[in-house]
């Protein structure tokens, strides 16, 4: 077994893996919050070790660290702030980390609810960097000569987070079809925004939101490795400004940028 335990990014907020909460009768109660993602990662059907203060992943080199930001009552429940940072010595520059924002009613669900989300959501996309052709997965390459020859880089769309107040599922995008995963990178003011990292030679995951209410008020967020990146936030202000009025929307979705060999892609992708 590698014996290797990485360090928090420098950017990563997360102030720890054992979380201490008080509970009513005045007592304390120290949480691990390894031991919730190890659940998370059960119930979703992965092969996981318990390090104490970290997962590894069996079959991969990924070595999963969450922490908690914070944690605080809301109303009649709790919100939670979490991270879960990913190190792979193989396939990784530096840690990618992101953000998991729930609530519910007590803190241990809410915590377990935005580990699973990420297991949803965004484990598969950064998988997709180390993994062949994995299953599920769909995206485009795009493929240019550099000074080191032909490369070909590899944008991998994760499912897509949906959200319409008034659905209506006459209402096409600027594609021509119903919103789907490839509609968000599709829009020219976000894969411009991103074209920088498409031509890098780095791994990236990428995290797109946005907001619009039933006044039309737009907000948005773009995290790049965990880090907020504001050309992205300023391209999802204006994709969200276009979008046909049913009340309140929001779209979310994970990116990954990597680079590949032209043999590697299955037939799920689209070479460009």
């Amino acid at each position: 077994m590698n014996n290797w335990h990485p360090s928090l990014a420098s950017e990563n907020p997360g102030v720890g893996v054992k979380l201490k909460l008080q509970k009513t009768s005045g007592d304390f109660q120290i949480i691990n919050l390894a031991d919730i993602l190890e659940s998370a990662f059960i119930n979703k059907g992965y092969e996981v070790v318990n390090e104490g203060l970290c997962i590894r992943i069996v079959g991969t080199d990924f070595i999963v660290t969450p922490t908690s930001v914070k944690v605080a009552p809301k109303g009649n429940g709790w919100s939670t702030t979490t991270t879960i940072q990913v190190d792979s010595q193989l396939a990784f520059q530096k840690p990618i980390f992101e953000f998991q924002h729930e609530s519910a009613d007590q803190p241990i669900q809410s915590i377990l609810k935005g580990f699973q989300n990420w297991i949803d959501y965004e484990l598969s996309v950064l998988l997709d960097v180390i993994e062949e052709n994995p299953e599920n997965s769909a995206g485009v390459a795009f493929r240019w000569q550099t000074a080191k020859g032909a490369e070909v880089r590899k944008v991998t769309f994760g499912p897509i987070i949906w959200f319409r107040m008034q659905p209506n599922n006459s209402i096409l995008e600027p594609t021509g079809h119903l919103f789907c995963r490839c509609c968000m990178y599709n829009d020219k003011r976000i894969s411009g925004a991103l074209a920088e990292l498409l031509r890098s030679e780095r791994v990236y995951g990428i995290k797109l939101f946005a907001f619009r209410d039933q006044d039309g008020m737009t907000s948005a967020d773009c995290r790049v490795n965990g880090v907020a990146y504001n050309p992205g936030k300023s391209a999802l202000l204006e994709y969200a400004k276009q979008w046909a009025q049913n009340g309140s929307e929001y779209r979310k979705q994970y990116l990954s940028f990597h680079t590949v060999s032209s043999g590697t892609l299955s037939e799920n992708w689209q070479k460009l």
